[in-house]
């Protein structure tokens, strides 16, 4: 829009000023390239799409699970945006919904997906940077999956360790002494879920 302004002194003199606005009234345009309608998918979920506008550059937009708001991400209109969450073992009505600066909103159509558990459980620990010989080392993993957990162990140099449970949480004691040959070492985790699916860290 361009809105020009005229204005004349008593004199005859006369100056103009022009303005130029934009009514944005174009909502964002959304296409979802996965999960697919109807799909099965593991917990472990990447909502993926694309998102541009006429004259934004982000969007602000949120993923809806039955009707609920469960995420809210700013979208580059330059790239394809991800959202990754982890759902329970479950069938879900989803959709996303983006918004332009201007408020205008465009929402994707409603796609079902069924969530199954394909992948063993996730295991959390900080990184270990050293252990010094002689010394007790203490650590603590959080092991988490929709499933549950069934089995874990932690092997220390090829050697099992007893662990301590509580909750989600395993912990355990590195011993070391001085018959130890300085160098790297490794820790392994080794979990299953009750669907027998494994994982390691």
């Amino acid at each position: 829009n361009i809105l020009v302004v005229n204005a004349t002194d008593k004199a005859g003199n006369m100056a103009v000023a022009e303005f130029v606005f934009i009514v944005d009234r174009t909502k964002p345009t959304l296409s979802i390239l996965s999960p697919a309608d109807n799909a099965t998918n593991d917990v472990h979920i990447d909502f993926v799409f694309n998102g541009t506008d006429n004259t934004d550059t982000e969007l602000n937009c949120t993923l809806y699970i039955d009707g609920e708001a469960n995420e809210n991400v700013l979208a580059d209109t330059t790239e394809t945006t991800t959202i990754s969450i982890i759902l329970p073992i479950a069938d879900y009505n989803w959709y996303i919904s983006c918004s332009d600066d201007a408020g205008n909103t465009e929402t994707t159509g409603s796609r079902l997906i069924h969530v199954v558990d394909l992948t063993g459980p996730d295991i959390l620990m900080d990184d270990i940077v050293y252990v010094a010989r002689g010394e007790d080392y203490g650590f603590t993993a959080t092991i988490t999956d929709p499933s549950g957990v069934n089995n874990v162990e932690a092997l220390f140099d090829g050697n099992n360790l007893n662990l301590n449970q509580e909750g989600d949480d395993y912990s355990s004691t590195i011993i070391t002494n001085w018959s130890y040959a300085l160098g790297n070492y490794n820790l392994t985790i080794n979990a299953d879920d009750t669907l027998a699916n494994p994982s390691s860290l």
